[in-house]
């Protein structure tokens, strides 16, 4: 079985950022607690536990101690408990959430409808939403959610920095089609991280290719999920017959090499038969010792399963 892998993987430079200034928080002041996990990626955190630093959730915050803003950024409401409890914080935001955040403070400031591309639930949005202190007329993926009539003056909007570009864009032209005439003026920002769309770009075109499709990372990772969900919607292996789109089928998000075994196994139970081409891409927030792992695995798979008559 061959494997190739999507582009460069690894951490991006947000996340590799936020880890290295956590690690030297920690090693400084040995108690750091992370407000939510630094990156998501139970690997990373496990890292970060050996120098120190803890993730808790921000209502655990205990007075006068040093926290850590995660990659995800964070609200200002935040911001303004941090100080109360006169915490001592490190701010290790991803600049590319940042740059995103200060277009939602400026929206605010001039008095923008602002409408957020992006899962409601994930800290980044939250983040995103607090830099207008809650002042936004809608945080979702869906545009049929947006009553659009409702927006009658100047309609600015955003994407979380992890999504699919390709995604955002439908977005934007969809809210356009369901009707923007009482808009006095429409302005879209494309904050997408430009890794992330390079990875998109490099994962959809390798699903194409294979047989079998693995991301390494995190279920509880954004962009991990998204690129899955990229993979699936790809004609893998060049076919175009139905039966061989189910989602589940061929793409399996491993969170390391242990997972490899039985998401090879899944695939041929399926199928009868060994693959022939893997490819793999993995999260930004997955750190390159694990992508590096999970290769190793699916080549000793192969030297293990190699049939040299075959």
């Amino acid at each position: 079985m061959e494997v190739k892998i999507a582009g460069e993987l690894g951490y991006c430079a947000g996340v590799s950022k936020a880890i290295e200034k956590a690690m030297a928080y920690g090693d400084e002041h040995h108690q750091v607690y992370s407000l939510g996990t630094i990156a998501h990626n139970e690997a990373v955190v496990e890292i970060l536990r050996r120098h120190g630093v803890e993730p808790i959730e921000p209502e655990e915050m205990i007075p006068q101690t040093h926290v850590a803003i995660t990659a995800h950024g964070a609200p200002l409401s935040l911001y303004a408990k941090i100080a109360d409890l006169n915490c001592r914080p490190l701010d290790c935001t991803c600049p590319i959430v940042r740059k995103a955040q200060k277009v939602v403070s400026m929206l605010y400031r001039q008095g923008y409808d602002i409408l957020v591309f992006g899962d409601p639930g994930h800290q980044e949005v939250k983040g995103l939403v607090g830099w207008a202190w809650g002042n936004v007329k809608f945080v979702g993926l869906d545009p049929y959610q947006l009553d659009t009539t409702a927006l009658v003056k100047k309609v600015g909007t955003i994407s979380q920095t992890t999504q699919v570009p390709s995604d955002f864009f439908r977005f934007i032209s969809r809210i356009f089609l369901l009707g923007l005439e009482n808009a006095r003026e429409v302005r879209a920002f494309n904050t997408i991280c430009p890794i992330v769309d390079a990875r998109v770009i490099e994962a959809r075109k390798l699903a194409a290719e294979v047989d079998i499709m693995f991301v390494v990372g995190s279920q509880a990772s954004a962009n991990t999920n998204n690129l899955a969900r990229v993979c699936m919607e790809a004609p893998i292996g060049g076919t175009k017959d139905p039966f061989d789109q189910v989602p589940d089928q061929r793409v399996y998000i491993v969170q390391g090499p242990d997972q490899v075994e039985q998401a090879i196994g899944d695939w041929v139970g399926r199928r009868g038969q060994q693959p022939k081409l893997a490819g793999l891409t993995a999260g930004t927030s997955t750190p390159i010792e694990v992508v590096e792992a999970v290769v190793q695995r699916l080549k000793e798979h192969h030297e293990s399963h190699h049939d040299p008559e075959g």
